[in-house]
């Protein structure tokens, strides 16, 4: 049973980035046709309608919150987020902004140390700083300019 597990999360993890991959292309190709802002907002109206139903079955209840301000600040970065994703692979090669999306694990503990007051240690600091050589090297192997 845990086997089948792994294999399942593993099959969810190739199928979401295949979907993050094709969003990618899709964004890619319509950039030169549409602003930014309404590619983010088709999507985010497409992902409502896709919800839609489930709202209808189980009610508005379901969302409701005790933390509306933490929600709205979720909602404002996730949105932000996006925004600067869907500008990236629009207005960059999309090996390029792919790679700049895969450094998202290099903020998590500046954040976390900044957000949460929790220390990192020295190899953590190293790691990250390997890892931003590796990504500067990858994105500018000419030294031509930064």
């Amino acid at each position: 049973m845990s086997q089948n597990l792994l294999y399942r999360g593993a099959l969810l993890i190739v199928l979401a980035e295949f979907f993050l991959v094709l969003s990618g292309m899709i964004v890619k190709q319509i950039t030169g046709e549409l602003p930014t802002e309404v590619i983010v907002f088709a999507r985010n109206l497409f992902a409502l309608v896709l919800l839609f139903p489930w709202l209808l079955r189980v009610g508005f209840s379901a969302v409701t919150t005790q933390c509306f301000g933490l929600h709205l600040f979720r909602a404002v970065v996730g949105v932000t987020a996006m925004m600067c994703l869907y500008y990236s692979w629009g207005h960059l090669p999309l090996a390029e902004a792919a790679l700049l999306k895969q450094t998202a694990p290099f903020f998590i503990p500046l954040f976390a140390m900044w957000w949460l007051g929790e220390r990192i240690s020295k190899t953590v600091i190293c790691s990250i700083l390997i890892g931003f050589v590796g990504v500067l090297l990858v994105l500018n192997p000419g030294h031509e300019s930064l």
